[in-house]
């Protein structure tokens, strides 16, 4: 008897199966008869198809679209047999992350790897600074628009962005690694360019900007590497500045990393090595928090990366190289959780908060998912799905919608954080090696005129050793294919 399957618009057709197998979540996989077919997913649940083929320019799709079997084995895993590129695997209990990354000669696709700051807009299509323009991708459609001076001459200030902020009128402010500041009108394609002498005159030092936010009212405040932190009064249209001046109230440094408003419409302020203000532009007043090696309540590091609000009493704040900082706003006290406590790294980049209050962290080594109440970290690495190990300061977004995005040097990461969960199959640990004295027992062998084994290790049940095999090692390994 053949199976057939068959849904007029699903694409399916009617092909004759040669193998279906079914699933521990209600969905039916089967290879067609069919010359590069692919392979076939029917879930039960909803009745809807689909065929997974060879994607070319994704790495982590299947590698043909040719197969000749599958098997779904006790850990939820789909080996699949090609006809001609050897054997893949899929891991139903995969961590749903997807990857985007830059490929030449295709279109709406990343125009760099290299990624750093991004922002929604009022429509909920995301901007992305990268090193190679502007991009602006489409939630819906999966697909990047390119705005850069190859395409438009002229249209940026220069094409490496290092910044990328949406104002409350739909407006990008971008920041640039060498040439300053603009503000782009996504609507007509316009931008318009700050300039040293029209717009910041004897007070230019000459910088890049970092960090941009906006306040209360409308107000931008732009944080930037060398030359303090700027403000500019969108009713005035003017700018100024805050300095670093010794013996006064002054902000710490003028290498300004990181900044956050609150709910209370305070500042905080994350410099590149003098610690963290907190600045109140009501009153014009900054308060300083630096580390003092002997206050165990001080700020446990200098070196402030990002800083993100969990509510109005705490802020998780991300260090160079003390990790995760917590800090307690209302009793003015600092802890962190660094490599020791289970963290993936001490240089913390980037801090997302889910639904269910468990943060996202991006660092210099893999991405960490942190549950406060219970302090445990899970670490995800490249071989679970992610760009890189290795993430970019500001490259980290929560949309609206609760979708995470996170940058690196490798590409775009983007996850639903309520999708994502731990593989419930703990890997089967197998004795695969005896010796005895240090060295190896093979099949067949005598050691003190005793068959250790009759038969391979992987198949035998019992060894007995008489009293002079008495120096004995067993080598396992533990067996999980996700």
């Amino acid at each position: 008897m053949q199976l057939f399957l068959y849904q007029e618009k699903s694409g399916v057709g009617d092909n004759p199966i040669n193998k279906a197998i079914e699933d521990n979540y209600g969905n039916i996989w089967a290879i067609p008869d069919a010359l590069n077919a692919g392979l076939f997913k029917y879930d039960i649940n909803t009745g809807k198809y689909a065929i997974i083929k060879s994607e070319k320019y994704n790495e982590n799709s299947v590698s043909s679209d040719k197969f000749t079997d599958i098997y779904i084995d006790n850990q939820d895993i789909v080996w699949l047999a090609t006809g001609n590129n050897g054997l893949d695997l899929l891991d139903l209990n995969q961590k749903k992350f997807t990857t985007f990354r830059s490929n030449l000669g295709v279109e709406k696709t990343l125009s760099s790897d290299k990624i750093f700051g991004m922002d929604e807009d009022q429509h909920g299509n995301i901007w992305i600074a990268s090193y190679k323009g502007l991009n602006k991708f489409s939630p819906k459609n999966q697909s990047f628009g390119h705005f850069h001076n190859g395409l438009y001459p002229g249209l940026l200030n220069q094409d490496e962005i290092f910044e990328v902020y949406c104002d409350s009128y739909n407006q990008l402010w971008i920041g640039y690694l060498r040439i300053l500041l603009s503000k782009f009108d996504p609507a007509t394609l316009s931008n318009t360019k700050f300039t040293e002498t029209e717009n910041f005159g004897n007070n230019f030092l000459g910088w890049s900007v970092r960090t941009i936010i906006e306040d209360d009212a409308n107000n931008l405040w732009i944080g930037s590497n060398g030359s303090g932190l700027w403000y500019y009064d969108r009713e005035h249209k003017h700018f100024s500045v805050y300095r670093h001046h010794p013996d006064t109230n002054s902000i710490n440094s003028n290498q300004v990393f990181a900044l956050h408003k609150d709910g209370q419409g305070i500042i905080w302020i994350g410099t590149k090595n003098d610690g963290l203000n907190r600045f109140d532009p009501k009153k014009q007043h900054f308060d300083s928090f630096t580390h003092e090696p002997l206050d165990s309540n001080s700020i446990p590091d200098n070196q402030i990366l990002c800083i993100t609000e969990e509510d109005e009493n705490t802020l998780w704040i991300g260090s160079a190289e003390a990790g995760l900082i917590k800090f307690d706003k209302k009793n003015h006290r600092f802890s962190n959780y660094s490599q020791k406590d289970g963290l993936c790294d001490n240089m913390v980049k980037g801090i997302l908060i889910d639904d269910q209050k468990n943060l996202w962290i991006s660092t210099n080594n893999g991405l960490a998912k942190f549950d406060p109440k219970q302090e445990v970290f899970t670490t995800f690495t490249r071989e679970d799905g992610i760009q890189g190990n290795e993430f970019n300061i500001l490259s980290y977004l929560k949309s609206s919608d609760g979708i995470m995005y996170f940058g690196g040097t490798n590409g775009l990461t983007v996850f639903n954080p309520e999708e994502i969960h731990a593989n419930p199959y703990n890997a089967k640990p197998v004795i695969h090696k005896i010796s005895l004295f240090n060295r190896p027992v093979h099949v067949g062998e005598k050691v003190n005129n005793q068959v250790i084994l009759s038969r391979s290790i992987l198949r035998t049940d019992r060894i007995e050793l008489n009293h002079k095999n008495n120096v004995v090692s067993l080598g396992f390994t533990a067996l999980h294919y996700s």
